[in-house]
């Protein structure tokens, strides 16, 4: 017993021992950065390799999503400037605490009116996040994901900056920035000659002024070089001299070597081939194949389709937020004037979890004829003798033809909007053309009249244009139809007050005009929102769909913002539904447009080819004289989307 505790002893002291002789030499590297002026220009040097990484970001806003390299470079510089009088881990610790929220508050004081309400509204994101964290759940909301990112950047240029002073490690940090420079120039032709030339300046200088502190670690010794007496800045006026002429000498060299060469801001040959074969054999499917455990058609026939859902147009929508992945598989091709958004079916009654499905409200109608609807189903609708004469003006009639390629039946049939008139339809395989289909009046969606899966069909929709004056005139002096109002206003008890609170502040940009508030409210959203397939989840048990989307989780998809933005406007008590089809697509192959011109597929126009991961979701909004008027709030979609046509058709 004895033996063993005289063992542990000396084992204890030896530990003790490393770790004493450890942080002696380390006391002994950081010696000759005593003094602050050596310290103050090490910093200054490393800070601007830092900047070199991040000054060329400002040529690829196409590529990233940093467009303020400010708040960035604040960070660093504040880490550095910590480092810089190497207080003690506590202080420390709570000093970089410090400048990593203020500058995070400073990024989102534009979104939030100041940096003190950008300061609680990151609070409340926080502690929403870390009680999802407690939950399991990893959905960060973009506050706290921004925290870590900045965290992680200040805690990098904390070590490097520690790599300096102890291992005088500045040549390897310049050649990993020359690096990194010379592949923006090779893959996406960037001018970096500039950012090369600094990078080369403010590295050979640094590794020069390091190498004083080098020399005395390898030699265990003071050297001259220190300029204790006499020098400049911390090192001797000979040593200076020596560093900024070896600097100067070396940059001259290159500069002459390169002189007379020719060059061009362009990506190189082989890094356009590297590239091209990435788009060419990296894509989302071609990876999504080859990591899939079991075969596309057993995903699609399962129960659940496993624990992410595939981008397709969903039949239930009653638990909503799960991610999902892209699927380009081609399901349509349509032949239309322009591009339109091709709506399926909408949905009116929202529960706090998702869309419940609509009671059976289908009547049989002969295709090529409009039938005459009830009154009350036209109230719902939105239509009545004054939507359809005072609103004539304000729609046009538009024809599509949709071709299916993998025809199935229980598909809805697509239209350009819920006014719509199937004129020509073909079931699959052989037989006679259909000659009737079904329709909910009140709702617009449209479905063949059997079980027989559809290969074709031509529909004649009026769409309304999105002409701003024009539906801002329409309020004025109107009511809702009160069957509309109750329907299409309503809300589940259950909604967090928070919710209503939030409709009102997003709405307070449109003056009380109804087309002014609903594009308020669409703007709210895309401006505030993130867009993400992958980055979301169902909300807990007990939890409201929009309200978990606009408080806890805010990223999302198509389906997150249509849900959202339907229920902010009927909060501000604006008639609104929730609707659900497919994208335009695509522009078919000109070999495509040929080949449906042969076929006689029908509707004049271009042809579009629609994939399951076109299937999209948006927002109609009821406005009186006009009918139902399509919002899209999901941020990213331009020039395919519903503004785009709608102003095609305005000019």
């Amino acid at each position: 017993m004895d033996e063993r505790n005289a063992r542990n002893s000396r084992a204890s002291g030896s530990g003790r021992g490393r770790r004493s002789y450890a942080r002696a030499e380390k006391l002994e590297l950081l010696a000759f950065f005593g003094p602050v002026t050596r310290r103050l220009l090490t910093t200054a040097l490393l800070f601007g390799l830092f900047l070199e990484w991040l000054l060329p970001l400002a040529q690829l806003s196409n590529y990233t999503e940093l467009y303020r390299i400010g708040p960035v470079a604040a960070v660093i510089a504040g880490f550095l400037a910590v480092g810089l009088f190497m207080p003690p881990v506590v202080i420390s610790f709570a000093a970089n605490a410090l400048v990593v929220v203020l500058s995070v508050s400073l990024i989102y004081a534009e979104h939030a009116g100041s940096p003190a309400a950008a300061l609680l509204h990151m609070a409340d994101a926080v502690r929403a996040d870390a009680q999802l964290l407690a939950q399991g759940s990893l959905a960060f909301s973009g506050e706290t994901r921004t925290l870590l990112l900045v965290s992680g950047l200040g805690m990098m240029a904390a070590a490097i900056q520690s790599l300096v002073w102890l291992r005088q490690w500045g040549l390897g940090l310049t050649g990993i920035t020359l690096v990194y420079l010379m592949l923006l120039h090779s893959f996406l032709g960037l001018d970096v000659l500039a950012a090369v030339v600094r990078t080369l300046a403010e590295g050979l200088l640094l590794h020069g002024l390091l190498l004083a502190p080098r020399l005395e670690r390898l030699m265990g010794a003071p050297t001259p070089v220190r300029g204790d007496h006499g020098g400049v800045l911390g090192w001797s006026a000979r040593w200076w001299l020596g560093a900024c002429g070896m600097t100067v000498l070396l940059l001259a060299a290159g500069g002459a070597a390169a002189y007379g060469r020719p060059s061009e801001n362009v990506a190189a040959p082989w890094a356009q081939e590297t590239i091209a074969w990435g788009q060419t054999h990296l894509t989302e499917e071609a990876i999504a194949a080859a990591i899939r455990e079991r075969s596309l058609e057993a995903f699609l026939t399962s129960p659940k389709g496993g624990a992410n859902g595939w981008t397709g147009y969903g039949f239930d929508d009653g638990e909503l937020g799960a991610p999902i992945r892209t699927k380009q598989e081609p399901l349509f091709t349509v032949r239309a004037e322009e591009a339109l958004y091709l709506r399926g079916e909408s949905k009116s009654r929202y529960d706090g979890r998702g869309w419940l499905a609509e009671p059976d409200r289908l009547e049989t109608r002969v295709i090529g004829q409009l039938d005459g609807e009830s009154e009350a189903a036209s109230a719902l609708a939105g239509g009545g003798t004054g939507a359809r004469t005072s609103g004539a003006a304000a729609a046009d009639m538009v024809e599509i033809a949709v071709r299916a390629l993998r025809p199935e039946p229980g598909w809805p049939l697509l239209s350009a909007g819920p006014s719509s008139t199937v004129i020509a339809m073909a079931p699959d395989g052989a037989g006679e053309e259909a000659r009737t289909y079904r329709a909910d009046p009140e709702s617009g969606a449209l479905f063949p009249a059997g079980d027989a899966a559809i290969a074709s069909y031509t529909i004649e929709s009026r769409v309304p244009k999105e002409d701003a004056q024009l539906l801002r005139e329409s309020q004025v002096g109107a009511d809702d139809p009160e069957a509309l109002r109750r329907v299409y206003t309503a809300l589940p008890a259950t909604l967090p007050k928070r919710v209503t609170e939030l409709a009102d502040y997003a709405a307070s940009g449109g003056g009380g005009v109804r087309y002014d508030t609903v594009k308020a409210i669409e703007s709210f959203l895309k401006s505030t929102y993130i867009y993400t397939r992958r980055e979301t989840d169902v909300p807990p048990a007990g939890a409201d769909f929009v309200d978990d989307f606009l408080f806890n989780q805010k990223q999302g998809y198509c389906v997150h913002f249509a849900t959202a933005m339907t229920v902010l406007l009927r909060a501000e008590g604006i008639p609104a539904r929730y609707v659900k089809g497919f994208a335009p697509g695509q522009p078919a192959s000109a070999e495509a447009q040929s080949a449906a011109e042969a076929a006689g597929l029908g509707a004049a126009g271009r042809l579009y080819t629609v994939r399951a991961s076109d299937a999209h979701a948006w927002v109609e909004v009821y406005f009186a004289g006009v009918g139902w008027v399509a919002f899209d709030p999901t941020p990213g979609i331009t020039a395919a989307g519903i503004e785009a046509a709608a102003d095609a058709r305005a000019e």
